[in-house]
């Protein structure tokens, strides 16, 4: 299939290698110097959105104008999701965007989500840490809120998120999500879960970037003749039912 990638961030440049590996045609790398808006016409490429958190809508107006279909691995973006939403089903792509592309992590999900609903009605609290390079945008990550969101659903008393480090003591209806950026780290996630008389600890490493591009690429493919919008549970759903 043909693809074009937008970002060639430290995740991006690993998306060319896939896609060569993997039997596709990249048709051209958009970033702040090659803008996608200023592209030619793309055909039936799938574009790979590894870029900015504010560009992204932008780039799914365009997709939406071109018949593109578009895989999203940019966070931070989230809050324009309803908007982007409309634009993709009044239009007839695909799309498919996804805090975390690894294929463990995503699975991590699932264990997480297990845990969570056989410990959550008990007498357990729950908080999570995320760590990652010095160079990321968004704090928390994507995927650490992702995981609170899936630990609220079975804690009920966890009224919201609380994000870092508050001043004084949290509140028992609060979830906390901490960050620290540090060094190279590619992705350290855990869920600690903690009993009166046990703690449960929950982690998901990753040891190099390309996974996330494996991932978007096999989400691409899966998207292939798709219309709507999806998120990475439909893919792995999929694969588990396969």
């Amino acid at each position: 299939m043909n693809l074009a990638l937008i970002g060639q961030g430290n995740t991006g440049r690993y998306v060319k290698d896939v896609a060569k590996d993997r039997g596709h045609t990249l048709l051209d790398v958009f970033d702040v110097d090659h803008p996608l808006n200023m592209a030619d016409d793309l055909g039936d490429a799938t574009c790979i959105d590894f870029s900015v958190a504010h560009l992204v809508p932008e780039h799914v107006e365009y997709c939406v104008a071109h018949g593109n279909n578009i895989v999203i691995g940019t966070t931070g973006w989230y809050e324009k999701l309803d908007a982007v939403g409309e634009m993709v089903a009044s239009s007839g792509i695909g799309c498919l965007y996804a805090p975390n592309f690894a294929l463990g992590v995503n699975l991590f999900f699932r264990a997480v989500e297990k845990v969570s609903r056989l410990v959550g009605s008990q007498e357990y609290d729950v908080a999570i840490h995320e760590e990652h390079h010095t160079g990321k945008a968004d704090a928390p990550s994507g995927t650490a809120m992702e995981l609170g969101k899936i630990a609220r659903k079975h804690f009920p008393e966890k009224k919201e998120l609380l994000i870092g480090n508050p001043d004084g003591p949290i509140r028992e209806d609060q979830l906390q999500i901490s960050s620290a950026r540090i060094g190279d780290i590619f992705g350290n996630h855990t869920v600690v879960i903690e009993g009166k008389t046990d703690t449960i600890r929950l982690s998901h490493s990753v040891k190099s970037r390309r996974i996330f591009a494996e991932g978007a690429v096999a989400a691409a493919e899966w998207l292939e003749g798709k219309q709507g919008i999806y998120t990475i549970h439909d893919l792995i759903d999929s694969l588990l039912e396969e």
